[in-house]
């Protein structure tokens, strides 16, 4: 969860600087930056405060209404982006579990294997009549 709450603030970063770029840039416009106001409606007022013909208040409703569509669809993008990130950070953890569980079983069927084996082959020389028979009757042991 840390990797996802870290790229949602880099991301919420990378926003508000573009948005910032985007207000500077803005000729006559919202010259301000995005950290004096906690909302549209407070930039909104602000300009209007300082601009008092008619003409620079329709521009700046124009600017804010595109400002507030292209906030609408950056936190679209975002919201998708979280839950894109999220999802697949749940579905590398459900395959880090599995991957866990096979190496597990995968070991004890190694174990079992080597001591099927050795049980096996410990049978197999203790009963056989050769293993006991003297090989030279003249070798006295």
């Amino acid at each position: 969860m840390k990797k996802s709450s870290n790229r949602i603030k880099n991301a919420r970063k990378a926003v508000k600087k573009s948005l910032i770029l985007k207000q500077t840039s803005f000729k006559g416009g919202i010259r301000n930056d995005l950290s004096d106001f906690e909302s549209i409606d407070s930039i909104t007022y602000h300009n209007t405060v300082n601009n008092s013909n008619e003409n620079s208040i329709q521009k700046l409703s124009n600017e804010t209404t595109v400002l507030s569509n292209n906030m609408k669809s950056i936190l679209k993008e975002l919201r998708y982006i979280t839950h894109k990130i999220k999802r697949d950070e749940y579905e590398e953890e459900k395959s880090l579990d599995w991957k866990f569980a096979a190496m597990v079983i995968d070991r004890l069927c190694m174990i079992l294997f080597y001591l099927a084996t050795f049980v096996t082959t410990c049978l197999i020389l203790l009963t056989s009549k050769s293993f006991y028979k003297k090989s030279d009757p003249d070798i006295v042991i």
